[in-house]
């Protein structure tokens, strides 16, 4: 079965297709301030600049994060 015939990704594309014209990173951090102390964390050590990963190309929502490992 194709990846875009699976009932899970239909749900996710649904979903992107319904939210994601509305998304506006600003608001979502000045909405929610503690936003950035729940999608980070600290990398310490040192190994840690080779641990640290690149910059997210998208925001990162409450629901997508959790929702994600829900989809495998």
């Amino acid at each position: 079965m194709a990846l875009t015939n699976d009932p899970t990704y239909k749900k996710l594309e649904q979903w992107y297709k319904a939210s994601a014209g509305s998304l506006n990173m600003r608001a979502m951090f000045e909405s929610d301030p503690d936003r950035f102390s729940r999608f980070s964390d600290k990398v310490t050590g040192p190994a840690a600049p080779l641990l640290r990963p690149s910059p997210s190309p998208g925001p990162v929502r409450r629901h997508r994060v959790t929702g994600v490992p829900s989809l495998s």
